[in-house]
């Protein structure tokens, strides 16, 4: 099952973007803290991910018109990886959270 359930911090104000077959999209980072039991075995890591999401539709337009940049969201969705092969190369994998469903978080 391809599930993730986030609550994260939105860390700047999203822009909204249009599909050449004309539907809204927007792409942003969510800030979300590591668990304190990961931190606790390597106290010298980074504290949070930060998480690229991309939200279509009527969640694109909710993220871009009722959030901004520092705003608490809770994202459900699922992970989504696209390969690239770049001339000369190795394979570059790039990994994102399409959402499903965002929510402001309280």
């Amino acid at each position: 099952m391809n599930s993730v359930k986030l609550i994260g911090t939105l860390v700047e104000k999203p822009k909204l973007f249009t599909s050449k077959d004309n539907i809204p999209y927007t792409r942003f980072l969510l800030s979300v803290e590591r668990p304190a039991e990961a931190r606790r075995l390597k106290p010298n890591a980074q504290k949070y991910d930060y998480l690229p999401c991309i939200a279509w539709n009527d969640r694109a337009l909710f993220v871009c018109g009722k959030c901004e940049k520092g705003d608490a969201l809770c994202v459900i969705g699922r992970m989504q990886c696209h390969i690239h092969m770049e001339k000369g190369k190795s394979k570059r994998y790039d990994v994102e959270v399409f959402v499903e469903k965002v929510t402001h978080s309280s």
